[in-house]
């Protein structure tokens, strides 16, 4: 073989070969298409554990028949037991391995020449071979190495790989392959598999949901659990709050489907043909990701985003029990974008002519609001890029899931939701907060990415310390849930919004406080505009959106969220020859922190004395002299994190430079000032 047939590629490291491989007695280097080449071979049997579905078919795609078992994680932190049968009863996890290969895998698997197999509950398997069989040739590979990109292409990894081709291991380890596969059963649910092409399969579909769980309960027919393992299912309720949802899915779905037997307290899934109807809807309800409550106070329609090409999507026919989803996204004539531009910003507008404060910034922020709103299904996908381009869970912050506005009543705010609802397609009503808000966390685990718009947020909202509410809620949206979720858009009629500073940037404030005119004119200049608007922008505009995730195009900046949204916009005015107006917002909107800018700025300037400087340079601010017991709270949450260095009884400890500089107060002017207080002033004469 010729040395060049071996080549130092990604599997190693400069200083370490991560990844050892070991042929036929002597130290190699071997490329994945090197190890596992389809024009060696033409069969792959694999026993391996696999997290991307979409890595392992890149290279078995090519083999005329690959058998696949998939074994356990090795980093698995529960029992195996639970973890096998959890594998079976969890149907999203089994609807997101068949969503996430390609339509030319599934028609492999639909015509078996690829056979995908799990084994069954009391049979976990840790075993790692891979078999690979040509007209005159075999190879067998043994190692600790998993058919995943950690283990074959990042150096971050010890792995062993021995190769022995020709080998007698051969054929012992095809009889051990066999062995294993007779504790095995298909993992591809046959509801999966009669899919057609077209169809698009929604992860948080009931119908197929529950389709898949009962197919599985079919195929692993009755199952011992021990007493024992029975308790370790339980105790599965107990882990990482994140993860707290799905696993509690799983144990309702065996405490539902299983039976105490009485001759030795053990237990036993068992769902024979006459109780599967009756436990069907129970099971729906069950594996649903949303609760029934939740779904029956949804009114938006289902809006989804299609990985293949970017686009939205959405169902063929709204409202029926249809899952053939169409592209929403598509573009939209130069007539249609120009009456629906001019109408936004007659609306825009509309929030300075007949309003009584007259302020142009009202504008501003309303579009900043209109922006927001249309880059809303995208906002999971910048939280997304952004973390792995930093590799940082933490940058997700920097993308807000929430934006409130706040402001007085009769400021325009419930029209401003009945506006947006028309131009994102939903012709809804806003959703009240009384009636959605036992629901409220549920609706972020779908897969709909039409914005949720809640009228009637209560200010309390945000220090609510309930477990699906206020900061509990907005923490774990913006910390812990990955993929696709939609955003929240929510309205309240209180001034006195505040939220605690170790939250504040992962909420989006704008205020609207401009009142309104209440005149037949004002009126009827809304309704003329909301005849004139409908969904044809919006679709443009996510149409362009896709268009430019596509060609890998900038869609995003790490501090504007919206900034590819305001240069669509541009785009939009400069296609229809309409200048840009002068209140359009060229960056985000600060409110929040303008607002608690002015109200420290002008409590250090008139209440002086309740500041005093510590010898390390911090503010000891006495909450006493400034404030009443109920407003602490409030004035707190005014000040942005970087400002706070410690919060006592009655006292707030403040970074005294980052203070200074966050109201506007220069250090030279305070030093000034602390030096003229102890130098003594000369006597006059008398």
């Amino acid at each position: 073989m010729r040395k060049t047939d071996y080549v130092q590629t990604s599997l190693f490291s400069k200083t370490y070969d991560f990844l050892n491989i070991v042929r036929d007695g002597q130290k190699v280097k071997m490329r994945v298409a090197q190890i596992f080449n389809p024009e060696d071979y033409e069969e792959l049997y694999a026993v391996t554990f696999i997290s991307s579905p979409e890595f392992f078919f890149k290279t078995a795609k090519s083999f005329s028949k690959v058998r696949l078992i998939l074994g356990i994680e090795d980093s698995e932190r529960l029992d195996q037991f639970g973890s096998c049968l959890k594998k079976w009863l969890d149907p999203e996890e089994q609807a997101g391995f068949w969503k996430s290969i390609n339509e030319e895998i599934r028609e492999k698997i639909r015509k078996r020449s690829i056979v995908v197999r799990f084994p069954r509950p009391n049979y976990p398997i840790h075993s790692k071979f891979y078999l690979l069989k040509g007209p005159d040739k075999s190879r067998v590979v043994i190692g600790s190495a998993n058919f995943t990109r950690t283990a074959f292409q990042d150096s971050n990894q010890f792995e062993e790989l021995l190769i022995f081709d020709n080998s007698p291991l051969f054929d012992l380890y095809m009889a051990r392959f066999q062995e294993l596969e007779d504790v095995t059963l298909d993992y591809i649910s046959d509801r999966l598999k009669r899919s057609k092409p077209e169809e698009v399969i929604l992860l948080n579909d009931p119908e197929v949901l529950k389709d898949i769980t009962l197919f599985n309960l079919d195929k692993i027919g009755t199952v011992a659990i021990t007493e024992e393992q029975m308790e370790q299912i339980k105790e599965r309720s107990n882990i990482a709050e994140n993860e707290c949802s799905k696993e509690s899915v799983f144990c309702k779905v065996v405490e539902l489907v299983t039976r105490k037997q009485r001759k030795d307290d053990n237990f036993k899934i068992s769902v024979s043909s006459n109780s599967k109807a009756k436990i069907a809807d129970n099971l729906k309800v069950i594996v649903s990701s949303t609760r029934k409550g939740s779904l029956e106070c949804d009114n938006r329609i289902e809006l989804y985003y299609c990985d293949g090409n970017n686009l939205l999507i959405y169902p063929e026919k709204p409202g029926e029990n249809t899952r053939l989803l169409v592209p929403f996204s598509k573009q939209a004539t130069v007539e249609s974008i120009r009456r629906n531009l001019l109408a936004i910003n007659d609306f825009v507008e509309s929030y300075e002519k007949y309003t009584y404060q007259k302020d142009l910034k009202a504008c501003t922020r309303v579009f900043e609001i209109i922006l927001y709103s249309f880059l809303g299904p995208y906002i999971w996908k910048m939280q997304e890029h952004n973390a792995t381009q930093f590799g940082r869970d933490s940058v997700r912050a920097n993308f807000p899931s929430f934006l409130f506005v706040y402001g007085v009543s009769k400021a325009g705010k419930t029209t401003l939701f009945e506006a947006l609802e028309r131009l994102l397609g939903n012709n809804a009503q806003p959703m009240s907060y009384e009636f959605v808000n036992k629901y409220l966390s549920d609706y972020f685990y779908s897969e709909n990415l039409m914005p949720l718009l809640v009228d009637e947020v209560p200010e309390n909202f945000m220090t609510s310390k309930a477990q699906k509410l206020g900061e509990r809620l907005i923490k774990t949206v913006s910390n812990d849930l990955k993929g696709k979720h939609p955003v929240m858009i929510g309205a309240s009629n209180s001034d006195r919004f505040s939220i605690p500073p170790q939250v504040q940037r992962r909420v989006y404030f704008i205020k609207v406080s401009n009142t309104f005119e209440q005149t037949e004119e004002s009126q009827s200049h809304l309704s003329r505009i909301m005849s004139q608007i409908d969904s044809a922008l919006f679709r443009d505009f996510t149409w362009k959106m896709a268009k430019r995730i596509t060609e890998g195009g900038e869609f995003y900046k790490a501090f504007d969220p919206l900034a590819a949204g305001r240069e669509i916009f541009k785009e939009y005015y400069s296609e229809c020859g309409i200048p840009v107006p002068s209140w359009f917002p060229s960056a985000p909107v600060n409110d929040y922190g303008e607002r608690g800018a002015a109200y420290w700025r002008h409590v250090y300037k008139t209440k002086r004395n309740a500041f005093k400087e510590t010898a390390k340079g911090k503010l000891i601010v006495e909450l006493d002299e400034i404030v009443t017991r109920q407003d602490r709270d409030f004035v707190t949450n005014l000040l942005p994190p970087e400002c706070l260095e410690d919060r006592l009884a009655n006292k707030l400890e403040l970074k005294k430079e980052a203070f200074l500089k966050f109201i506007g107060e220069s250090m030279t002017v305070w030093q000034d000032r602390i030096k003229s207080f102890f130098i003594k002033k000369p006597e006059t004469n008398r």
